[in-house]
């Protein structure tokens, strides 16, 4: 019975529509007896309207468990949920349902509902006890990889792998994805006919799912269900590389060429004063190896002015010429040494 219970609880994910109003991000919650259990339960909007929990063990109605009411200052907890064990912790986000020191009667579906003109549940969150079943010591879950990176576009395979000790070909896997406080079904394979069994008694599952975008990453969980018991896997985590934007690139490329240019620019300028720096070293090199040149060409220029001035030639004026012309005639006729007397 507990089996076709399970059953129809995770299939009907497959057609339940996630209320935007309120959800359960924990669709499966494990615990050991004694332990301290927490199930969340957010609203996306302002409940002053009252929100609900409710209990539905296998084979049985559903139970309220506790009504919160916003202008309440305390919870009311109904007939059988009134030991200290359960409480809530609620505010304008959040209704939050709290069971201490675990039993087994608690193994359970528990639904959190917000109730307007009707009352709209979220996905439900199955509180399984570990060790509760008979059986469950002699079969064990095994999921891997634990987490795996993906691109946009990439085909990842899902594997999980169930242990037992004894053979068996009632065995149904169920694979279902938790992101953003939301869970689904995405898959439910019943191997009877084409899980081999071997010496070492182990039964592989696998599942390829191709991730388009965003969407598709989460956490991926399998969901065994045989011999009376459900085993749940370890879940694997799916994380995309973000793809980088066009934008992004363009400004990587463009302030590269910017490097570039500047970097050339530098060294241009740099062998350009190196340059004119070595070409004016050399002109004062070559001024310092020839300074006697200079002064010969000076000696030169007054010894021309002295033989012009110490030369015996002396033209005389002729009788009749005026100074003025002899001026001229002397400017004119260089050569002209003509004496008269």
């Amino acid at each position: 019975m507990m089996i076709i219970w399970i059953s129809v609880m995770l299939l009907s994910e497959m057609y339940s529509t996630h209320s935007e109003v309120v959800s359960q991000p924990d669709p499966v919650m494990l615990a050991s007896i004694g332990d301290v259990v927490t199930l969340r339960c957010f609203i996306l909007k302002d409940h002053s309207d009252p929100i609900s929990w409710y209990k539905q063990n296998p084979g049985h109605q559903p139970q309220a468990v506790a009504m919160v009411q916003k202008l309440a200052k305390n919870p009311h907890f109904f007939k059988s949920f009134e030991s200290s064990r359960f409480s809530i912790e609620t505010d304008s986000s959040k209704c939050h349902l709290t069971i201490s020191n675990v039993t087994s009667s608690d193994e359970a579906m528990y639904y959190c509902g917000w109730r307007k003109y009707e009352t709209i549940f979220a996905g439900g969150t199955y509180l399984a006890l570990k060790g509760s079943q008979n059986n469950q010591s002699k079969v064990s879950v095994l999921q891997h990889p634990e987490s795996e990176t993906v691109h946009s576009g990439d085909t990842v395979t899902l594997m999980c792998s169930v242990l037992y000790e004894y053979n068996t070909a009632d065995i149904r896997m169920f694979w279902f994805r938790s992101e953003s406080g939301k869970s689904e079904i995405l898959y439910a394979q019943n191997q009877s006919n084409h899980c081999e069994t071997d010496s070492a008694r182990n039964c592989t599952f696998s599942l390829s799912k191709n991730i388009v975008s965003q969407m598709d990453t989460g956490t991926y969980y399998c969901a065994v269900v045989t011999c009376g018991i459900i085993l749940f896997g370890n879940g694997t985590k799916l994380n995309m590389v973000k793809p980088v934007d066009p934008l992004v690139m363009i400004l990587s490329v463009l302030l590269g060429v910017c490097v570039v240019v500047i970097t050339a620019q530098a060294i241009l300028s740099h062998k350009k004063e190196k340059y004119y720096c070595n070409k004016e070293k050399g002109l004062k090199d070559t001024e310092r190896e020839h300074p006697i040149s200079q002064d010969h060409g000076a000696v030169e220029l007054s010894y021309a002015a002295l033989r012009f001035k110490e030369g015996k030639n002396r033209r005389v004026r002729r009788k009749g010429e005026t100074p003025q012309d002899s001026v001229f005639n002397q400017i004119n006729n260089p050569t002209d040494h003509t004496i008269v007397e």
